[in-house]
């Protein structure tokens, strides 16, 4: 059987035993926070190795293609282009 893992409790506890009420919430809060930043950041890597994998995808496709040239109909207009930059919001990290 399983044990339970109880929490474990903050070394750092600056008011003793008296802790206010809010300071418990605040740290509370925070732990919420650094747990859901660790969430998006793995969500975040996902989302990098998916767009990785769909340029390589589309690389290959454009290779294989050859001199085949592309319509004008399946070209982005400019309004999309724009649309584009401007919801560009999550850019790839420089490394």
């Amino acid at each position: 059987m399983p044990q339970e893992r109880r929490p474990v409790k903050p070394q750092f506890l600056p008011f003793g035993l008296l802790e206010p009420r809010s300071a418990k919430q605040a740290r509370a809060k925070a732990d919420e926070a650094i747990q859901r930043c660790c969430e998006l950041s793995t969500i975040q890597s996902k989302i990098f190795s998916i767009e990785e994998s769909i340029t390589q995808l589309t690389a290959e496709v454009l290779e294989s293609l050859g001199d085949v040239t592309i319509s004008e109909a399946s070209k982005l207009s400019n309004s999309v282009k724009k649309l584009l930059k401007e919801v560009q919001w999550l850019q790839m990290p420089d490394v």
